[in-house]
Parts: structure tokens; C-alpha cells; sequence
């Protein structure tokens, strides 16, 4: 067309060059035309069929939406194809390839869209059936609405099958499958609650439109509740078997009652059932009693706290009837002394289960023991308790665990009975200077101070429990020495003293600071120890608790 200059002189434009025409161009334009159509279908193909995000692998609602997605990014691809021709007679070459890959998409988008339909209206009529499964589950007593819903299910069913194409004989075997689903599910649900005179009611309403092998796993269901609500019946009546503080009921009690109420039909495993309730129902027994009498020692202990001065018989029968012997004789004591006394047999039981069997430990109902050991102890092994339950590191128990552990290997290799009166006394004396170790020195003591404080004890304990015999003499002479107390153990006698300065005692008439300062005067010299450091500290509180003034005296004793 001219340009027009004036509205009504057209100006005539040359003619194009027509495009070369020889066979060399024409085949370089063939080839080029090739590389496009072959790359177009590369882009093609990777839209359509890419593993990751390609339209085929799409499914449901997410392939319908690529499809509708795709035939736009076609047309732009197809575009941007055209435009990278370079002439007339490339893209005439180009374009028929073009639509040629453009037909076989849009056939393949056409199936994958067939597809991706029947996969959405297959989803929906499952969710529809599966919300129908519900509702029967949840409404399996109203047998009106039941019947509703399986007519709603039938009717999904067929109309999915017309929809699919599906011949008559699979249709009406889905059909079945569905009923049988939805009736099943309903009496599962009324098995699962326990209401099975209903459950077999709508069984054997339904029982023909149930597949058989649905029917087996129903029957089984059944079998199964029955069995477990005979043993719910057996554990509720022996649960009100009554709880005497004479002692928890024997097992001829429970295996008594286990007969009585055993059906005469049951079958061996049913009777195997019923005796495994009735040694579960035993052992609850067993804890209910010990728990009424931990919870008796408590009450005994609170009633005491709320009602100083009254007597000992004037505590409520129904806590003083559940104490135990050894309960009775520690409230005895608290009613005597005032105080809570530790029974150091339960403490040494105690102790050696809590470092040689946590687990168990922390099993203890300390509740039970309460009237049997004093606060401290008693706070003790509750913390231990908290640690051991909790998981956490208590460096405390971790050192104790060390000092019983070494304390015990060093008795042994010294042929010493670890439960023996004499290892109990070292046991305790390594407690106390463990305990005492922060307060003397200012740190907490590491490995180094712990086995050092067991080897010091257990060797020290050890020479001085074992003086040489010596034949007992009347006195000649007044004797020198004071004595040690018979019978102290290293906390009472304060034995954590200097190793340099073991066999040293106090001269009669000297108090443990006088015998102190001699001794310290004779170790280290007139003015050059300190009365703050901890050796004299630690000389005068032994001098002072563990020695006495000697009422028999012996030659060896005595002053020369």
C-alpha cells in the first residue's frame, strides 16, 4: 500500500526483493526450520511430560488446572518459535511443523484431561462415600437413617459407573462392597462402645448386604469384646474386694473369686484371661494396701505436728489401725524423744539400693518409711529420687556414688563384711566428711578428695578399731590420757583429722582446745599455725566429742 502524503495523491513504495531462490539457501533454510520445529518440540514435550512439573504428573484438581494452563503457553511458545524464522520461506517451512506438534499436544492434553476428570469425580464420590461411612458410624442406632444413607451410597455407586462406563456386573459389585463398608463401619463403631446386645441387633439386620470376609473379622470383634467385658465384669467385682490393715488378700482370694465368676463354657484361653486379671487385680491390692499404709504414716506424722503434748492413744483408729510394727515403733519414738529416728537398717538398705540399683530406688514410696527416718535422711533420699527420675546429674549423689562404690571395694579387699557393724561406721564417717568437705575448705571436692577421704577413713577406722590386746590391770598411777568413747562413730567423734595426727589424744583435765594448741605447737611449732585453719579446727572438735575422762585406767595409760 502507498504512503499517502496528500488525502488524495497516493505515493506508490518498491516491491521487496523476492527471497533468493537456489538450492543452497533453500536447504539451509530447511535445516534451520528443522532446528526450531526440533527444539519447539523439546519444550513441548518438557511442558507435557517433565517428571517434576511436567502436566502428566499431575493428578486430580492439579492437572486439570496445568491443562488449563498449558494450551496459553503453547500459543506463546509457538510465538516465540515463529518469531526466530529469518525470512518468509523459513517460516513457511516452520509453521506446518508447528501445528503438527501443536495437534499431537492438544491430543495428549485431551487424554491427560480425560484423565485428571475421572480422577476428580473418583476422588469426590469417595469423599462422599467416606462422609457417608461416618455419618453411619455416628448414627448406627437410628436404623431409618441407616437406610437413608446406604440409599445414598447406592446411588453414588451407580452414578460413578455410568460416568466410567462400567458394564452392569461391576457396577452392582461396587455397590455391594459399598454397602457392606457401610454397615460393617457401623457396627465396629457400636463394638467399640461397648454396647453389643445393639451391635448384634443391627448385625443381624444387616448381615446379608455384609461380605462374608467382612462378616469373619465382625465375628471375631465380637468373640473379642465379650471376652474383654467378662474380664472388665471379673477385674470390677474383685476391684471391691475389701482392703484389711491386718494384710493386702491373699492369692486364694482373687483365685477363689476367679472360679466363682469363670463361665462353665469358657474356653482355655478365656480361663488363662480370667486368672492373669486375677493376679493383676492382686498385685493393684497389694500397692492399695501399702499406699493406705504410707498414707497412714503420714497422717500419723501430720496428726502429731497438729496435736503436741496429747498421748500417744489419742491418734484416730483409722490411721493408728493401718501402721505397721515398724511404723508403731517409730511414732513411739517421735512421741518419746520428740524427734523422728532414723532406723539405720532401712537406711543402710536404702542407701545401697539407691548407688546399686537406681531404678528400683526410685520406685520406693518413701511415704511408707517416713515415720522411719528423720528429716535429713529422709530429704536426702527424696532428692536422690528427683534426680534419678528426672535424669538430671546431681554432682552430690555423683561424688556419694564414687565414695560408696570406692568404700565398698576397699572393704572387700581387705576381707571386711560390707554389711557388718564396722563397715556400717565407716560408711557413716565418709558421709560426714563428704558432707562437711564444702563447709571446711571452701570448694566442693572432686575425684582426687573423694577417694582420698575414703582410703584415710577406711584405713584409719580400720587401725583404730583394732588396738593391740592388752590384759586389763588395776591402776597403780593416775592416768595421762583421756579415753575414746566406746562405740562412736565418726560423725559422733568427729574423726576427719589431719593423718599425721591420728593416735594422738587429749591429756586428762585438757579440753580439745587446750589439747589443740599442744598438739599443733608440737606439729608445726609456738605461733606458726593459724586457730581459723582447718587442722586445728578439726583437732578440737575431735578431742572434744570423742574422748573421756577414763574411769579405768591401764598401765600403758599411765603417767610414767
Amino acid at each position: 500500500m502507498g504512503t499517502t502524503i496528500y488525502p488524495t495523491v497516493p505515493v506508490a513504495q518498491p516491491e521487496a526483493e523476492p527471497w533468493p531462490v537456489d538450492e543452497q539457501t533453500i536447504r539451509v533454510d530447511e535445516m534451520f526450520a528443522r532446528q526450531l520445529d526440533n527444539e519447539f518440540a523439546g519444550h513441548v514435550c518438557g511442558l507435557l511430560h517433565d517428571a517434576e512439573t511436567g502436566v502428566s504428573a499431575q493428578r486430580g484438581e492439579a492437572a486439570l488446572e496445568a491443562i488449563a494452563g498449558a494450551m496459553p503457553a503453547l500459543g506463546e511458545l509457538k510465538e516465540r518459535t515463529l518469531t526466530q524464522a529469518i525470512g518468509p520461506r523459513q517460516r513457511s517451512i516452520l509453521e506446518p511443523l508447528i501445528e503438527t506438534r501443536l495437534d499431537w499436544a492438544a491430543g495428549t492434553l485431551s487424554r491427560l484431561a480425560q484423565r485428571a476428570t475421572v480422577e476428580v469425580d473418583d476422588q469426590s464420590v469417595a469423599e462422599r462415600i467416606a462422609g457417608l461411612n461416618q455419618d453411619a458410624a455416628t448414627a448406627w442406632q437410628d436404623p431409618a437413617y441407616l437406610r437413608k444413607l446406604g440409599r445414598t451410597a447406592v446411588e453414588e455407586l451407580r452414578y460413578q459407573g455410568e460416568r466410567r462406563g462400567w458394564d452392569p456386573a461391576e457396577t452392582d459389585t461396587r455397590v455391594r462392597a459399598g454397602l457392606s463398608d457401610l454397615y460393617a463401619g457401623a457396627i465396629e463403631t457400636a463394638i467399640r462402645q461397648e454396647d453389643l446386645d445393639g451391635a448384634s441387633a443391627l448385625y443381624d439386620h444387616a448381615r446379608v448386604v455384609i461380605a462374608l470376609e467382612r462378616q469373619a473379622a465382625i465375628d471375631r470383634r465380637f468373640v473379642r469384646a465379650r471376652e474383654v467385658a467378662l474380664y472388665c465384669d471379673v477385674d470390677r467385682d474383685m476391684a471391691g474386694i475389701p482392703l484389711e490393715p491386718a494384710g493386702p488378700p491373699s492369692a486364694e482370694v482373687f483365685a477363689e473369686r476367679a472360679a466363682e465368676l469363670t463361665p462353665e463354657d469358657a474356653s482355655d484361653e478365656v480361663r488363662a484371661g480370667i486368672a492373669q486379671v486375677a493376679a493383676h487385680a492382686q498385685r493393684r491390692a497389694e500397692r492399695q494396701w501399702q499406699k493406705q499404709q504410707a498414707e497412714a504414716g503420714v497422717a500419723a506424722l501430720d496428726w502429731f505436728g497438729k496435736n503436741p503434748g496429747r498421748s500417744f492413744l489419742a491418734i484416730p483408729s483409722d490411721i493408728c489401725d493401718w501402721l505397721a510394727p515398724d511404723q508403731q515403733r517409730g511414732l513411739e519414738t517421735l512421741f518419746i524423744e520428740g524427734r523422728l529416728r532414723t532406723d539405720r537398717d532401712l537406711f543402710e538398705r536404702l542407701d545401697r539400693q539407691m548407688i546399686y540399683e537406681p531404678d528400683a530406688f526410685a520406685g520406693v514410696d518413701l511415704d511408707r518409711h517416713r515415720l522411719s527416718l528423720d528429716d535429713e535422711d529422709h530429704a536426702r533420699f527424696a532428692g536422690a529420687q528427683k534426680a534419678i527420675t528426672d535424669g538430671s546429674s546431681d554432682s552430690a549423689i555423683i561424688r556419694y556414688r564414687r565414695a560408696r562404690l570406692g568404700t565398698d571395694r576397699a572393704l572387700e579387699a581387705k576381707g571386711i563384711d560390707t554389711d557388718g557393724p564396722e563397715a556400717r561406721v565407716i560408711r557413716a564417717n565418709v558421709r560426714e566428711l563428704l558432707g562437711d568437705f564444702e563447709a571446711v575448705e571452701g570448694r566442693s571436692p572432686n575425684g582426687q578428695d573423694v577417694d582420698g577421704i575414703v582410703s584415710g577413713e577406711v584405713d584409719g577406722d580400720l587401725a583404730q578399731a583394732k588396738p593391740p590386746f592388752v590384759v586389763p590391770r588395776m591402776p597403780t598411777r593416775t592416768p595421762r590420757y583421756q579415753e575414746p568413747i566406746p562405740g562412736a562413730s565418726g560423725k559422733d567423734a568427729a574423726k576427719d583429722i589431719p593423718s599425721w595426727a591420728r593416735g594422738q589424744r587429749p591429756l586428762v583435765g585438757e579440753n580439745g582446745k587446750a589439747a589443740a594448741r599442744r598438739i599443733m605447737d608440737e606439729q608445726y611449732g609456738p605461733g606458726k599455725w593459724s586457730e581459723t585453719g582447718r587442722e586445728y579446727q578439726q583437732l578440737k572438735k575431735h578431742f572434744d566429742r570423742g574422748y573421756r575422762t577414763p574411769t579405768t585406767g591401764f598401765p600403758m595409760d599411765m603417767e610414767a
